[in-house]
């Protein structure tokens, strides 16, 4: 068990040189869907089907469990927060807005210099239901970045993700962004049955030239999760010569509109790469709240459970004090005084010791997690800096690892290299962007 090894932070520091003790990102999971796409395969529950007050007590959950980190959080320059679901947007506005204000406020209480600090505070949303109110009160709490799950402008092919918004909605709502938000993404699909790549790039070469503040494309290949209600229609053997088509044709079209290809699914103008998801492809330590979010920190990456054992563990909490959004924040007045039973992280300004706690932590609760060991790490590193265009640094790689990685991997290495599935430039080894289809196969063959 990893929780009989004695555990010394300066050691893993030592080791494993990558960890930052100065910054952190937060990612928020919000699980409420007005109905689950049928390529769906995330943690999400359809909101219609709740009582009111199970929204209202997840989002209680959801801001005890950042308390939990409140101390931790004091030694971080928090970097970014991401707010994803499910579709964050569905949750009635102004509860939606509590949330917000009572999340904030936290932060500005552990640290005040939160709002002068942060890069970037994104949260996805569905088109269908974005309206001015939303938007505006998104940007009054500090929001600074919209994403905004597009997937499709064709009606044939909406209707076989299980999506159902016109094309002139989604174009309304993209407006309503703009008059707000001077940075925002959309996503699309690829490989969709029912559509037309060229349709959809003129419509994005249309708002292109409409909107500045298009700053971000993704373009995912459609899934076919095993379970899924698409999984029993299609089948990823009928998609597969479409999908790469499509995925070759919108990486030439996009980058004549400007966009940079920097990840496998990724596309920005220069400077607008998502910060937040950066962290994760560059291995940084990041904390995730709610139901199935997971978290890296250290060494050490944890997985909540879902929603039902997630919100037992603060359920004897809210319910013996009476918790609700609206007097939440007498909670928080001070932070120092707020106590909870020994079943709650125990928060500890001094790193080793923090570690040390949230093993205890973990273990009590029972939450799903891995140590990892350098091996590990060193695959985690190769196979999410080969995910972006700028690959993996030789040098950071032998400075964190002590392992040079083009002496260890010489024979793999020139096998790809003769296949030109590999680029070496300068301290940089990477996977040229028309090869990102085989990913997996090239990736497969330089783990340690």
């Amino acid at each position: 068990s990893i929780f009989s090894d004695v555990i010394d932070i300066q050691k893993i520091k030592h080791e494993f040189k990558r960890i930052n003790m100065d910054d952190i990102s937060i990612y928020i999971h919000l699980p409420f869907c007005k109905k689950k796409c049928y390529y769906c395969d995330f943690y999400s529950l359809p909101a219609g089907s709740l009582p009111e007050t199970f929204i209202e007590n997840y989002l209680l959950a959801v801001l005890l469990e950042l308390l939990n980190y409140t101390d931790l959080l004091k030694s971080y320059r928090i970097k970014t927060i991401y707010i994803g679901g499910g579709t964050p947007n569905i949750i009635e506005t102004s509860r939606l807005e509590t949330f917000l204000e009572l999340f904030f406020d936290i932060l500005k209480k552990i640290n005040p210099d939160f709002y002068d600090n942060i890069e970037e505070i994104t949260i996805e949303t569905n088109p269908e239901y974005i309206s001015r109110n939303l938007i505006k009160m998104l940007k009054d709490e500090g929001i600074n970045r919209i994403s905004c799950g597009v997937q499709t402008i064709s009606k044939r092919s909406a209707e076989i993700l299980g999506r159902y918004i016109s094309k002139n909605k989604i174009i309304s709502s993209i407006e309503i962004i703009t008059e707000n938000f001077t940075n925002f993404s959309l996503d699309f699909m690829l490989g969709v049955p029912g559509h037309y790549i060229k349709d959809e790039l003129k419509f994005i070469e249309n708002l292109n030239y409409r909107f500045n503040s298009l700053k971000h494309i993704s373009a995912y290949i459609l899934m076919i999760p095993f379970g899924t209600p698409i999984y029993y229609k299609i089948s990823e053997k009928q998609t597969e010569n479409k999908s790469i088509k499509e995925y070759n044709y919108f990486n030439k079209f996009i980058s004549q509109l400007g966009f940079k290809q920097y990840e496998i699914s990724n596309y920005c103008k220069p400077g607008f790469e998502s910060k937040h998801n950066l962290v994760y492809w560059n291995r940084q330590n990041y904390i995730g709240l709610g139901a199935t979010a997971s978290s890296y920190l250290y060494n050490v990456r944890y997985t909540n459970s879902c929603i039902a054992e997630y919100y037992q563990m603060f359920s004897d909490f809210i319910n013996d004090r009476n918790l609700t959004l609206s007097n939440f924040k007498s909670l928080t007045e001070d932070l120092k005084n707020h106590t909870f039973n020994n079943r709650y992280l125990r928060n500890d300004s001094v790193a080793n010791n923090f570690y040390k706690n949230l093993l205890v932590y973990i273990k009590k609760n029972n939450i799903n997690h891995e140590l990892l060991n350098k091996t590990q790490m060193m695959n985690e590193e190769i196979f999410l800096s080969l995910r972006k265009n700028e690959g993996l640094n030789l040098n950071s790689f032998f400075n964190e690892f002590e392992q040079d990685f083009l002496m260890d991997k010489k024979i793999e290495i020139s096998r790809l290299q003769k296949m030109n599935d590999l680029i070496i430039e300068r301290d940089n080894i990477k996977i040229p962007s028309e090869k990102f289809l085989i990913y997996n196969k090239i990736v497969g063959e330089l783990l340690y």
